[in-house]
């Protein structure tokens, strides 16, 4: 019961590599028997656990890497299923004028050109919506005034219950073009 006790108290101050060695096969090594099953069983949960921790830090790494590709390319927001901008990247800062800070938390419409109707915007939310790609251009109204024009597509990102919880929109620059 002493060596019990003690492995017990070791194990809940957080070292889990403990085996208590047992004899006899009365009630307390069937406890003890019990006990060491127990604790390779957190064991093993616990190597899984750092298993899927590395895999997981890979992951954000990579994604990371690729986020760092985008950013360096394209035009990139992020809004929620109401329009208010949660992310932009700095280019989408450089070609509307707005600092990062005057652009999150605001609706989308902030950069509104006026150039498309009330049917372009609807067409292209029931497209997003229904789990397609929208795919097109779009003139935005900068900080001072001046308009851009943007080829871009929207996806929306889907929550667990597979409706959509945020907008991403990536896009190219197309103002000389047009």
């Amino acid at each position: 019961i002493i060596n019990l006790t003690e492995i017990s108290l070791k194990v809940a101050s957080g070292d889990i590599h403990q085996q208590i060695d047992f004899h006899s096969n009365n009630e307390i090594g069937q406890l003890s028997k019990v006990f060491n099953l127990m604790l390779n069983a957190i064991q093993t949960h616990e190597d899984e656990l750092n298993i899927h921790s590395r895999q997981t830090e890979r992951s954000l790494s990579q994604l990371n890497e690729q986020k760092l590709i985008l950013d360096q390319h394209a035009i990139v927001s992020i809004t929620d299923i109401n329009g208010i901008i949660t992310y932009v990247n700095q280019k989408f800062c450089a070609i509307s004028s707005y600092m990062e800070e005057e652009l999150i938390g605001q609706n989308h419409r902030i950069l509104s050109s006026d150039q498309h109707n009330n049917a372009f915007f609807e067409q292209m939310y029931q497209q997003i919506n229904s789990g397609k790609t929208w795919h097109g251009e779009i003139c935005n109204r900068a900080k001072f005034g001046h308009y851009y024009w943007i080829d871009t597509t929207i996806s929306a990102l889907l929550g667990e219950n597979g409706k959509p919880e945020q907008y991403i929109e990536v896009g190219t620059d197309i103002t000389r073009i047009k």
